[in-house]
């Protein structure tokens, strides 16, 4: 039953690990408009209801938080981030898969 479903897990884990975010990073970069005019509204304080911020609302409610937290200029880090963690958890998982260490038991 697992060598049937072995395929299955390594197709959802490169989806949910490179697809996904992938396709975030595609999105936002060719919006790349809209998230700089919505991280500039939200330096300035403004932009939280369509009032102020009529073009890019529903943006701002859909996508703010993949980029909300860094300077305008810099809106894909958040991926640089996710990147880095990424190689720490393969390193630290490869260092721990050593044959003569595996339980045959």
């Amino acid at each position: 039953m697992q060598v049937f479903l072995f395929p299955f897990g390594v197709g959802t884990l490169c989806v949910y690990t490179f697809a996904l975010p992938g396709l975030a990073l595609w999105h936002l970069r060719k919006n790349k408009e809209a998230v700089l005019h919505d991280q500039l509204l939200r330096a300035k304080g403004t932009g939280d209801d369509r009032l102020s911020n009529p073009k890019y609302y529903d943006w701002r409610r859909a996508w703010s938080k993949l980029y909300s937290n860094y300077i305008p200029s810099r809106w894909y880090w958040e991926w640089a981030i996710m990147g880095r963690k990424c190689l720490i958890a393969v390193s630290f998982g490869a260092a721990g898969q050593r044959p003569e260490r595996v339980d045959r038991s």
